[in-house]
């Protein structure tokens, strides 16, 4: 009888741990590649964690996101620990413990840790692109949010509804909130969407409902943009169990990230064929086997051409009456979508443009935007030093 129950609680377990992930909160590559860095060159856990730091201070001034707060002598010792934590699972750091709180910190900040062979010949590769190429394939392999992630997308584009801050009552509660009514807007959304979804309205609801009650459980909401907060939360978390993704929002923020970062997946919220949401698409051919995923990115030079034509066609469509000029960021993800490639690559196409317009069919023009300032979520584009947030694009007869 004790080893029938040990067989069936070690089932239980294995098949608990082969449904679960622990996504380190290292939301950009470019950190992990900062943490090996900083282990070649023999730093200790505290100069690890003030590298980070000084990272992260970088990203947010060139994105526009907040810096690390806290006290100064703590900031980023969670994603330190989270980056060596699953470098050692990869097998590029060599196992130690590493500080389990805040308060066991101090214990540890003159603590070394030490790469192994192949995390030294990471390090040894001076090719950046090989380099990242190797790291996305290691967080790949070791995730399984990461792989279940690619491989729905592999399968067609993926729909997130989102609520605008002047979609919700100033007045609502909580309590008040017509759940229903939100969960039916979740399903006509997708509906409408280049997405498909399975599931029940009413499964949604009773997801949405728990997820939003259980925020402010102890508290109100203190304004309309806490509980807009939390309900974008929990219509991230009601389309990834739809999808029968096991990531929570804050991981799948974090996996698409690191995939945005790869250049292997497009994602906007200005889709012309999805309003009203977060679109995700694949930007790379991927290659399936069993549990092993590997992929080749829709580069620049298989789909030039593709992109330039529906630039202009694309432009004609968002164009307003009594303007030539249109925003970029929509026809970015519009064009980018349609065209299933990287965001960036349509970028790369319109400053080719510019820069070749004598033998183009195009004549394209671009403006900075008087008092401009683009959603958080989207970046101007930067050609010759400049960044430019408007764009009009016309054929040209030859």
């Amino acid at each position: 009888m004790l080893s029938f129950l040990t067989s069936t609680v070690l089932s239980v377990i294995l098949d608990y741990m082969s449904t679960k992930d622990n996504i380190p909160r290292v939301t950009h590559l470019v950190q992990f590649e900062a943490m090996l860095d900083g282990l070649a060159e023999g730093l200790s856990f505290d100069e690890l964690r003030k590298r980070l730091q000084r990272v992260a201070i970088d990203l947010a001034r060139v994105s526009g996101g907040h810096e690390p707060v806290g006290h100064p002598d703590y900031q980023m010792w969670t994603p330190t620990t989270d980056a060596l934590e699953d470098l050692m699972r990869s097998g590029w750091v060599k196992r130690s413990t590493l500080p389990s709180s805040r308060e066991r910190v101090d214990a540890y900040r003159s603590v070394f840790y030490e790469l192994t062979d192949e995390g030294r010949k990471w390090t040894h590769n001076r090719n950046p692109g090989e380099a990242r190429d190797a790291l996305g394939c290691k967080l790949i392999e070791q995730h399984l949010y990461f792989r279940q992630y690619l491989k729905r997308l592999s399968k067609g584009p993926m729909f997130i509804p989102e609520l605008a801050e002047s979609e919700i009552n100033p007045r609502t509660t909580p309590e008040t909130l017509d759940y229903r009514a939100i969960a039916s807007e979740v399903f006509h959304r997708i509906e409408a969407s280049p997405a498909k979804i399975t599931g029940s309205i009413e499964k949604m609801q009773d997801l949405i409902s728990m997820y939003v009650r259980r925020r402010f459980v102890h508290m109100q909401p203190k304004n309309r943009k806490a509980l807009q907060d939390a309900l974008l939360d929990a219509l991230l978390a009601g389309v990834l169990e739809a999808e029968g993704l096991g990531a929570d929002p804050a991981s799948f923020s974090i996996i698409n990230s690191w995939a945005r970062e790869l250049y292997i997946i497009g994602s906007s919220r200005y889709v012309k064929e999805a309003p009203g949401g977060w679109l995700h698409w694949s930007g790379a051919d991927f290659n399936i086997e069993g549990d092993t995923i590997t992929y080749a990115r829709r580069g620049l030079s298989k789909t030039r051409e593709a992109v330039s034509q529906m630039l202009g066609l694309a432009t004609i469509e968002l164009k307003q009456s009594g303007t030539e000029m249109i925003k970029i960021y929509p026809l970015r993800g519009t064009v980018a979508f349609r065209c299933q490639v990287v965001n960036e690559v349509v970028d790369r196409v319109i400053v080719e443009l510019v820069k070749n317009q004598n033998n183009s069919l195009f004549q394209v023009s671009l403006s900075a935007g008087a008092l401009f300032t683009p959603p958080g979520s989207e970046w101007p584009l930067s050609f010759n030093g400049r960044k430019y947030h408007l764009i009009s694009i016309k054929n040209v007869e030859k």
